[in-house]
């Protein structure tokens, strides 16, 4: 398949994860964090997509986005950026992008094993680090796993306007 044609396929593939992603966030009765992890799983596909289309290679078989994303050249980095910021303008903190691909990474590879941090503790020790964390301000740093939805839906929406503008296809994602 050549390069433009594996895009268009990841991209319809993307978009069906996304798609997925959303019917589980919008279930008042979803109970597990598969809507973030299907949107993580949809940016991740959309960034090789990328990846393969404009270095005309296959993308590193890795969840490494940190390096597919500095892998790509500056000026593809800015476009996605900027559409990701006038998607999402004021509500969107995408100042250091490779913390938010870490933490993107890192919520991917983790959460899809969610209770391992929390198999060794007891109910009573969960509850207290629950607590602890929040009456400690939230840190991000010291959470177990940094999801970042905003930012993860600004780079998908980043990342479908320039597939969209150079295969053809419609992302369909709201202006």
């Amino acid at each position: 398949m050549n390069y433009p044609d594996a895009a268009r396929y990841m991209y319809r593939e993307a978009m069906d994860y996304l798609n997925d992603a959303r019917i589980l966030g919008d279930n008042i009765h979803s109970c597990s964090s598969g809507g973030a992890l299907l949107s993580i799983l949809c940016f991740e596909i959309l960034l090789k997509a990328t990846y393969r289309l404009c270095l005309r290679a296959e993308a590193p078989k890795n969840h490494n986005y940190v390096l597919i994303w500095n892998s790509l050249d500056s000026k593809t980095r800015t476009k996605i950026l900027a559409q990701a910021h006038e998607r999402f303008a004021g509500h969107i903190d995408l100042v250091d992008p490779d913390l938010v691909l870490t933490d993107l990474s890192e919520a991917f590879v983790k959460a899809r094993y969610s209770y391992e941090p929390n198999v060794a503790r007891s109910r009573a020790q969960i509850s207290k680090v629950s607590s602890d964390w929040v009456e400690g301000g939230c840190d991000l740093s010291t959470a177990d796993f940094v999801y970042r939805p905003t930012e993860c839906a600004g780079l998908i929406y980043g990342c479908c306007k320039l597939l969209e503008d150079r295969l053809g296809v419609s992302c369909g994602l709201a202006p």
